[in-house]
């Protein structure tokens, strides 16, 4: 090997940070800063089938440069240190934004936190279990007189037997 292709191969992996990204085209695009100010400009980043995401500015990852070339550039990971959840246990699965929005698969449970609104749109939602409305300690049953509860029941007394409110 020459030296020149042993630079070409140390040049090839860099620490960057995210300048901008560009999200319109079938593939998203960064401007990226590395070391000791070089800029990366329309760096291709991959992504994971089923999942997009917009890293924010100052976002982390690596870049990778096929035979120590710039013009074949491409960014890998993208992490952004100050909204990355922290503490997840072993074996779960956070998908979060930089919002505080957080949809989070911890042992047997499933968390949805949103800093908002949230909103199921669907012909048909489903709820199967108990239902508690204002918080887990709710425990006056609710429902609509008149209406048929999950069992099968004609609800008489105007209460439900697995919703409850607080």
């Amino acid at each position: 090997m020459t030296d020149e292709h042993d630079t070409a191969i140390k040049g090839s992996l860099r620490r960057v940070s995210v300048v901008s990204i560009d999200d319109t085209g079938t593939q998203q695009r960064a401007t990226l800063n590395g070391l000791s100010g070089e800029q990366f400009k329309n760096v291709v980043r991959s992504q994971h089938f089923g999942l997009s995401t917009v890293p924010p500015m100052g976002g982390e990852g690596v870049i990778l440069m096929q035979g120590g070339r710039s013009d074949r550039a491409h960014v890998l990971g993208l992490e952004h240190p100050q909204y990355r959840p922290k503490n997840t246990e072993q074996g779960g699965t956070v998908l979060y934004d930089a919002n505080g929005q957080a949809i989070s698969l911890i042992k047997k449970n499933l968390r949805i936190v949103g800093t908002d609104t949230i909103t199921l749109t669907a012909p048909k939602i489903v709820l199967d279990g108990m239902v508690y409305l204002g918080g887990a300690d709710a425990s006056l049953p609710a429902s609509m007189k008149g209406t048929i509860d999950t069992a099968g029941d004609a609800d008489i007394s105007n209460l439900a037997q697995k919703v409850f409110v607080k």
